[in-house]
């Protein structure tokens, strides 16, 4: 199932429209027209590494998304809601992000179902750049194939360094953060790393575990969202 859900991302371009996102906060879905070049490119099982410069000359926010060490899939923003982004591929799977964060999925054989801070610094509220050199954090969090829910965390957040760090084909001079999960109940203990543009606190790749049993999913944004201004 999980190489499946990839599987469909990596065809996202399929088909004669495909539904994608538009700006402002309330979001809208409109379509655009299929490019068959890039058709090919995604389907080839002998897929190189991705073209980032093809990739931005569609006219909506995009990332590049690996599992473990899986081929590269390409996302497409679909809607934005204040800080929350939702990431689709055409079957209607989804990460959504919080602040540059994965907080919920949909579509993986166990998705996380809700993260709630309950105590101590809030990265859902507050930009990760914010935070001190170690922040501590306690809250609740789900997962789809555990019965249980809102089971116990507790997480730390590490201000590391500024470092050049490569990101969809661009070096990039951006500010780490290492994240420590640990969630006893289930015996998942985990690493999550963001880099950060201190200039205007968006994450531009990562390596976050969404749930116990699935390999790490490494993001990179090819094409940032930016809010319409009116």
């Amino acid at each position: 199932m999980f190489l499946k859900f990839f599987k469909k991302i990596q065809i996202l371009f399929q088909g004669t429209a495909l539904l994608l996102s538009g700006c402002g906060n309330q979001g809208f879905m409109t379509s655009i027209a299929h490019d068959t070049g890039f058709k090919e490119f995604l389907e080839s099982k002998n897929r190189k590494p991705l073209d980032y410069a093809k990739v931005r000359t569609i006219p909506y926010a995009s990332m590049s998304v690996q599992l473990g060490d899986n081929p590269q899939a390409v996302l497409i923003l679909a809607y934005v809601a204040g800080n929350e982004q939702q990431w689709h591929s055409a079957n209607h799977e989804m990460l959504v992000f919080n602040r540059g964060q994965i907080n919920r999925t949909f579509g993986l054989s166990n998705d996380l179902e809700q993260v709630i801070y309950q105590q101590g610094f809030n990265p859902l509220k507050h930009p990760l750049s914010s935070i001190d050199t170690l922040t501590s954090s306690k809250g609740i969090i789900s997962f789809s194939s555990n019965q249980k829910s809102a089971i116990p965390f507790t997480t730390q957040f590490e201000k590391v360094a500024v470092e050049t760090v490569a990101v969809a084909g661009n070096k990039l001079n951006l500010l780490k953060i290492k994240q420590t999960l640990d969630v006893p109940q289930l015996n998942w203990h985990v690493t999550n790393f963001f880099w950060i543009d201190p200039r205007n606190d968006q994450v531009l790749k990562a390596i976050q575990n969404t749930a116990p049993g699935l390999e790490p999913i490494t993001i990179e944004i090819i094409k940032p969202y930016v809010q319409a201004t009116t």
